[in-house]
């Protein structure tokens, strides 16, 4: 083989090995069955709510909408429970809107007792959905997730610290049941950290799209948590330097409050969002287990480890060894060591 051969075969297997590094997350990883252990987050088990949920289109005022409540209120009974209605009105204007929104609410919310004291995490949901179909993805696997995962807590070992259940109204109107509940539920004042679940598609891994600051810390033990999580710093970025663009959903009213946030969606097949294609059929399992592992993995890591630390991070996927995480100050000598590796692979 000549040299020049040779250099061009090396250039090729490490484009094709950054390639693979960068992008193998994407394929979450199987749903648990059904017949797992109790401790475990099954999607096979949460894709039974899903389909309950969505059996008829659930915009708000719709009878899908209430019969949507009352399914959520009457599974987190039957974990033994003690679920709520919020019942609010609210009303508020998005930075750089022209005017004010307003709705009236309904939040199904609920508290799982931790061993000891200190700040909950927050488990968010939102469960209307658009008047464009049945609303599997955007969000019925979102309060699947939250629904399995207090299955979960409920079942096998309780959590360290409280964990506060929000099923949210009127986010499709413009997070309204989020805002109520973070201006005027008196449990706001115990969060010390809100994770939310959101949907533009029907597949793909629940990627981290959106945090609050200091992260550092909370990243890390996701990172821990999730060794097959997936998310970007640099995708972080571009949103929180837009300040005037409302864009976490219903995690933007808990970060407004104050509170650490962690923000996941799906993203994979955009096309069925706000679709009559958004149907349980079309809905990957493999997407519901990847929300659920973070959901349950940070409820649990939340109560066992301090997260308070200042400072934020980068991070981003690389196969096969989980998430690069690192401080913020490491980002330019990284891109410029990337740059340099480019530029001399380009010229060999």
């Amino acid at each position: 083989m000549s040299r020049t051969l040779l250099r061009a075969v090396v250039a090729t297997v490490v484009i094709l090995l950054a390639v693979w590094s960068g992008t193998a997350f994407l394929r979450p990883a199987p749903p648990v069955p059904a017949n797992a252990g109790p401790e475990l987050f099954s999607a096979e088990r949460a894709m039974r709510h899903v389909e309950a949920l969505a059996s008829a289109p659930r915009p708000i005022g719709s009878a899908g909408h209430a019969a949507g409540r009352e399914y959520i209120l009457a599974e987190l009974r039957r974990l033994r429970l003690e679920p709520q209605v919020q019942e609010a009105v609210s009303a508020f204007r998005f930075p750089g809107a022209p005017g004010f929104g307003a709705a009236r609410v309904r939040n199904v919310v609920a508290r799982i007792e931790g061993q000891r004291e200190g700040p909950a995490v927050l488990l968010n949901a939102h469960y209307d959905g658009g008047n464009t179909g049945v609303a599997a993805g955007d969000c019925a696997a979102c309060v699947a997730a939250v629904l399995e995962t207090a299955r979960a807590l409920t079942q096998g070992p309780r959590p360290g610290r409280d964990v506060i259940l929000v099923l949210s109204d009127a986010e499709e109107m413009g997070d309204h049941g989020a805002h109520a509940f973070a201006t005027q539920h008196p449990w706001m004042r115990d969060v010390g950290l809100a994770l939310n679940y959101e949907a533009m598609g029907t597949s793909g891994p629940g990627s981290l799209y959106v945090t609050g600051p200091n992260n550092a810390a909370l990243v890390g033990a996701l990172a821990d948590a999730v060794p097959r999580g997936f998310g970007t710093s640099f995708v972080t970025a571009i949103f929180n330097a837009i300040p005037e663009m409302r864009n976490a959903c219903d995690l933007q009213d808990y970060l407004d409050a104050g509170k650490p946030g962690l923000g996941f969606v799906l993203h994979g097949d955009t096309q069925r969002y706000h679709t009559v294609l958004d149907t349980p059929a079309n809905l990957d399992p493999r997407s519901l287990q990847s929300f659920g592992d973070s959901a349950l993995g940070m409820a649990r890591t939340w109560g066992e480890r301090d997260l308070a630390a200042k400072g934020d991070a980068i991070f981003f996927p690389l196969a096969p060894f989980g998430t690069f995480v690192a401080p913020e100050g490491w980002s330019l000598p990284l891109a410029l060591v990337t740059l340099a590796l480019i530029l001399a692979l380009g010229w060999r």
